[in-house]
């Protein structure tokens, strides 16, 4: 409510819980907990904008169209944004990152969802493009930590930080040399001790020591490593 006596300017109450100060048309608003719920069921759930505005209609009481859950989403997201640039912050400075990109759509023109992750902290950027600018500008141009990634072009182009190809990518790669070794050769030419050799090799991509012990697995030396000789007692 707000009252004006002549001569004085205007008082207006406000409520501690108030989100806005708006008159009029526009003095309907929604509270952090209203908002709070329209974020949690349009990004964590998934819910359409419309969705979300009926379901606040039929289970709340509250009649929202869905360009009010628009414009709600963009009043949490201008709130969020200190939030959001102290976990990029966190990011650049993390020794270690693992990062990947995918298609993702944005009003059916093609964009890219980003994500940045540490030990701690994950960190997701939607952009227009999947180049060496849209990495930095979350990542940082000059970032000198372990990048963990795929295999991307634009990737080698932090020339500062070091690079970890992703397992997974190696894995890939081992079983399409394979099948493209038993494609060309045959059965017949991929003997047994080939077969050992690769699972040695994969075992040592996935961390597994008992890839260190087995036969023809080589040491950090480039030595292979044997199994002693057992000598039979004789009785």
């Amino acid at each position: 409510m707000s009252a004006t006596v002549a001569g004085a300017r205007r008082v207006q109450r406000r409520h501690p819980l108030q989100s806005s100060d708006a008159l009029g048309a526009a003095s309907t608003h929604l509270g952090r907990h209203a908002v709070t719920l329209i974020v949690l069921l349009n990004k964590h759930l998934g819910l359409s904008h419309g969705k979300v505005a009926a379901l606040l209609r039929d289970w709340f009481g509250l009649r929202v169209q869905p360009s009010g859950v628009t414009h709600a989403l963009h009043r949490a997201a201008r709130q969020a944004t200190p939030t959001y640039d102290a976990l990029r912050e966190q990011v650049r400075g993390s020794p270690v990152v693992s990062l990947d990109d995918t298609s993702w759509r944005v009003a059916g023109a093609l964009w890219w969802l980003w994500a940045f992750a540490t030990g701690s902290t994950v960190v997701y950027a939607i952009q227009a493009g999947c180049g060496f600018a849209e990495a930095a500008a979350v990542l940082g141009a000059d970032f000198d930590g372990v990048m963990g990634c795929g295999g991307w072009a634009p990737y080698p182009q932090f020339d500062q930080a070091a690079h970890q190809t992703s397992l997974a990518h190696l894995l890939r790669r081992c079983r399409e040399i394979t099948e493209a070794i038993r494609g060309r050769a045959g059965p017949a030419r991929y003997t047994p001790c080939s077969n050992r050799r690769r699972r040695c090799a994969t075992d040592s991509l996935r961390g597994d020591p008992r890839a260190r012990g087995r036969r023809g697995a080589r040491t950090p030396d480039h030595t292979t490593r044997r199994s002693p000789r057992r000598t039979r007692s004789r009785g």
